[in-house]
């Protein structure tokens, strides 16, 4: 939560763009970590994708794998290094759903 004890919440639907990682934080503890890619329409009816870094310390979800389809709730953050945006979710809930053919 930032300083001002305000967050975004967010919920995204996409397909995972690589495997699943399990990581340890600075305090030992596990965490996963997944770029999911969301996908919707502009107004003039073209597709656009947009990556997202998803993070979560429920670690039940370890096994997703590449093409696998979720379901995310968390807190929306972006952060910006030497002119590149991410977009960030810290996932508070997460639903795995089917496959997509990628």
């Amino acid at each position: 939560m930032n300083s001002n004890n305000s967050m975004i919440c967010i919920t995204a639907s996409g397909y995972l763009e690589s495997d699943c990682e399990v990581k340890n934080d600075r305090n030992g503890n596990k965490y996963i970590r997944f770029k999911m890619i969301c996908s919707s329409k502009d107004t003039a009816g073209q597709t656009v994708y947009i990556p997202f870094r998803c993070f979560s310390y429920n670690t039940r979800y370890t096994e997703l794998k590449k093409g696998d389809v979720v379901f995310v709730m968390g807190e929306f953050k972006y952060s910006k290094f030497k002119d590149k945006i991410n977009f960030d979710i810290f996932v508070q809930q997460i639903c795995q759903g089917g496959m997509v053919n990628k």
